[in-house]
């Protein structure tokens, strides 16, 4: 799979908002890929009680992809419960990015000769079910002989070998879902992609008939584009989307659907006199009023809500 700029970018939001979704327990992150070594690293320098999680990425040298692992180390007594909780809470988080969370499920769980349990997380399509996600748990017996893998239990405090519950998925494929599940949701050429995900997160459009007030709002879209960059959002200021009535604005709006952009902000001659603009929503293509002290805070609010 060949990524565009805007799915790069995409791709890039998922892989911080996938990384960061677990706060029930704490969660060590590594770029090394080498599980006993940042293990090792985890156990003399931070943390030697279960449970715990790592979180690795691999580099595919083959191909400029990543696969992301999340290793938890858990009391074995406990893992299966552990194992159900993880499941739930992947299920749950597909479907918090999803139009359609309907379309998210649970596969069956399969046990293998080596007692390594697995369970997947699967979307469902028109065409096909794909696997989105992996958990595997794999039992701390098929570490025994290997002191690396030696942990302490909380309540105990006694050594163990723990469990290893295993999530992971490819980063491209699962970039692929998202955009599949963002079209296949539609109903027309808008792409549904979710506030949080999206590569531009707000676009700016601007209409007045008069041509000198026209450069006047190229002037304050620019100075709003400027201040929305500073807070970290990626902004569109689309040079076309300057126009001289409120009806040419129509097929700006469905062009930046097309791009999944969440939300608009649409200056006016009001905007030149009093500051307020409104904010459109792509997914209602509802308007409201807002002033323009209201930005970046309300835009950062409603984005990450």
């Amino acid at each position: 799979i060949k990524f565009t700029h805007l799915a790069q970018i995409l791709s890039e939001n998922f892989h911080n908002e996938w990384k960061n979704f677990d706060y029930s327990m704490n969660i060590y992150h590594h770029n090394n890929s080498n599980t006993i070594e940042n293990l090792q690293f985890v156990k003399n320098f931070i943390q030697k009680e279960v449970p715990f999680g790592i979180f690795e990425q691999i580099t595919h040298s083959n191909c400029d992809n990543l696969s992301l692992i999340c290793s938890y180390f858990t009391n074995p007594k406990s893992s299966r419960e552990i194992l159900h909780k993880i499941q739930r809470q992947r299920k749950i988080w597909w479907s918090k990015f999803s139009s359609n969370p309907g379309r998210y499920f649970i596969s069956e769980l399969i046990t293998d000769e080596n007692h390594v349990q697995t369970v997947k997380i699967m979307s469902k399509f028109e065409f096909s079910d794909l696997v989105c996600e992996t958990i595997e748990m794999i039992p701390g017996k098929m570490k025994a002989g290997s002191d690396d893998f030696l942990l302490k239990d909380s309540r105990s405090g006694k050594e163990i070998l723990p469990n290893i519950i295993q999530t992971h998925l490819d980063l491209k494929l699962a970039t692929f879902h998202l955009l599949l599940d963002a079209v296949e949701s539609s109903e027309s050429e808008t792409i549904l992609l979710h506030r949080k995900l999206a590569p531009y997160k707000c676009c700016v459009f601007s209409y007045s008939e008069d041509e000198q007030l026209q450069q006047e709002l190229r002037d304050l879209a620019q100075h709003i584009t400027n201040l929305l960059r500073k807070s970290d959002l990626k902004i569109l200021n689309y040079p076309r989307g300057h126009v001289c009535t409120e009806k040419n604005l129509q097929k700006h709006f469905s062009h930046s659907d097309k791009f999944g952009i969440p939300f608009s902000l649409i200056l006016n001659e009001e905007s030149l006199k009093n500051g307020f603009l409104k904010l459109r929503n792509r997914d209602t293509t509802i308007s409201e009023t807002i002033h323009i002290s209201d930005l970046p805070i309300y835009l950062l609010k409603i984005i990450n809500s």
